[in-house]
């Protein structure tokens, strides 16, 4: 995952450093909070905040028609350049062609506000809050796009999405682009509040808070399973519940904890919706080569695309369920991230097929499109490392139960608002098992160390 972010920043984040080149906002958007942790990316994410703030100032309308239709071509009353106001597209900086729409799709579009939330999580209120200042117009100009586009009826945005973007090929439940544009415009209605929060801005944050409110009760109204056929939102496909659990729209105890078993079973258990899928994998000496996707290997699987992928860690963290996101983690059978590994990767690809001397359905073999959740989920979960950078409560330092028992030694630093942590720990023993547990904070700090 760190060969994937930093071959692929090139003075705005790219999707892949050797073939389009491009700064695609889904992959910029769900990778973000990972570089910010592991890098000071802050000018780095500051510059491409501001190339998106351009790229929407200069309207849909102005912008050059791209290959992928014409999405400025508005079929209501009003004028398109009024309907447009506030969109972005899919890819910053927008190319004439053939890459990407505008607007772009819901999905990519939310990387816009995700990165400066992010940001404001990484790197403090102090720091950040000039930049998300300047930006706010343009933030609140993107939701007011996005409220033009919400479904009547439901009060949720149930269009404009891609879905979660490139599940395994013959992936037993299809998540759907309802349930992404809802759960994607639910989310920047969070990052809105926080940030508005976080700059002063007390009714904004009031208003942005009660559409939150609203939000999850209608994406629970919408899209719960009541039946249980499909358990438990949507159709029960894995990042459906992810996304449920994810922005808390689970109303109640007794349906989260089904939502939750749901998912780890789902994870578990894994029933093909084709039998004999094939797909076609090109080598550079042979266009024409087909081969079979592989077999499906026993025991937790992720059944999920790069929204999933990027969610589903942080979910199984909030449920006390790190020891299934290790068994994930140490899969090398298909789909997993493991078997790109085993097939001799040392960056993540753009699909979850292909062997050594293959390329399966999508054809980038350095991708950081897959990473957006798992190098987070090592850092605090085997390391013990804080995420919560800027909590004045108090730092969390905690390894997992999983990684102790299973490891003999990890260590690590991350680079916080006032210092340096460093989490290093060994097992000296095992009868009777004795952890020693080092700790160096920066002045000024506190943490709640738990083992």
């Amino acid at each position: 995952t760190i060969n994937s972010h930093t071959s692929n920043l090139w003075s705005i984040p790219t999707d892949c450093p050797q073939r389009e080149k491009r700064g695609w906002m889904g992959d910029a958007g769900i990778s973000s909070l990972s570089l910010q942790e592991f890098f000071d990316s802050f000018a780095f994410h500051a510059n491409f905040l501001r190339r998106i703030a351009d790229n929407q100032r200069k309207g849909c309308t102005d912008q050059p028609t791209t290959n992928n239709g014409h999405p400025c071509q508005h079929q209501g009353a009003e004028p398109a350049a009024q309907w447009f106001n506030g969109s972005v597209p899919d890819v910053v900086p927008l190319p004439t062609s053939p890459y990407g729409g505008n607007p772009g799709t819901v999905d990519w579009q939310a990387a816009f506000i995700m990165i400066g939330g992010n940001m404001l999580k990484s790197y403090g209120k102090e720091r950040t809050s000039p930049l998300l200042n300047e930006l706010w117009p343009h933030y609140v100009s993107l939701m007011d796009y996005y409220e033009r586009n919400v479904d009547k009826g439901t009060g949720l945005l149930l269009q404009g999405a891609r879905g979660d973007w490139v599940p395994p090929v013959n992936t037993a439940k299809p998540t759907g682009a309802e349930p992404t544009a809802a759960f994607f415009h639910t989310l920047c209605v969070q990052y809105m509040s926080e940030i508005a929060t976080a700059i002063g801005r007390s009714a904004d944050a009031a208003r942005y808070s009660k559409r939150l409110t609203t939000n999850r009760k209608a994406y629970h109204s919408k899209f719960y399973n009541k039946t249980g056929k499909s358990c438990c939102y949507g159709s029960g496909s894995q990042t459906n519940n992810i996304y449920a659990l994810y922005i808390h729209a689970v109303p109640t105890k007794s349906i989260e904890d089904e939502t939750v078993q749901a998912l780890v079973s789902a994870i578990h258990f894994h029933n093909k919706s084709v039998d004999d899928s094939r797909v076609v994998e090109r080598s550079v000496s042979d266009e024409s080569a087909v081969a079979p996707v592989p077999p499906w290997g026993d025991g937790p699987h992720l059944d999920m695309g790069i929204f999933g992928t990027t969610f589903v860690f942080d979910v199984l963290k909030a449920h006390g369920l790190d020891d299934l996101g290790f068994q994930i983690l140490n899969r090398t059978d298909y789909p997993s991230l493991g078997y790109m590994i085993a097939q001799g990767s040392t960056t993540l690809w753009e699909g979850w097929t292909g062997t050594r001397n293959l390329i399966g359905e999508a054809t980038s073999r350095n991708h950081i499109m897959f990473g957006g959740g798992v190098i987070r989920f090592l850092a605090t979960q085997l390391v013990g490392l804080p995420s919560n950078a800027h909590d004045d409560a108090g730092l969390s330092i905690s390894p997992a139960k999983w990684a102790i028992g299973n490891l003999r030694q990890m260590s690590g630093t991350r680079d916080m608002a006032r210092g340096r942590v460093v989490v290093a720990w060994a097992r000296t023993n095992d009868q009777p098992r004795t952890l020693e547990l080092n700790v160096s904070l920066p002045s000024l700090s506190a943490a709640h160390i738990r083992v």
